[in-house]
């Protein structure tokens, strides 16, 4: 578990070029302990239950059809012209 001291803080908000009051610095130590405190548990978790956990998960769905009305789609565009979207000539 880490700690955060009250002038580590303070040292990384000037470095930071931060200014914190009193109930800021709580706040903030407090967060910054809790954010420490997580990635090291995340240490905790071995390389193969990470690949184990993604070799499980579908990264496939089914395609779906949605069918459009293309004058609904074209009335979007900035600027068109006989059913066609226009855009700045590139070549």
């Amino acid at each position: 578990m880490v700690n955060f001291e009250k002038a580590e803080l303070l040292k990384i908000a000037k470095l930071s070029g931060v200014t914190l009051n009193d109930e800021e610095i709580d706040t903030f130590r407090e967060q910054l302990e809790a954010v420490i405190n997580y990635t090291t548990e995340l240490d905790k978790i071995s390389e193969h239950e990470i690949v184990e956990a993604k070799r499980k998960l579908n990264v496939f769905r089914d395609d779906k059809v949605i069918p459009k009305n293309p004058d609904e789609v074209l009335e979007q565009a900035p600027e068109q012209e006989n059913h066609y979207f226009v855009v700045p000539k590139i070549l």
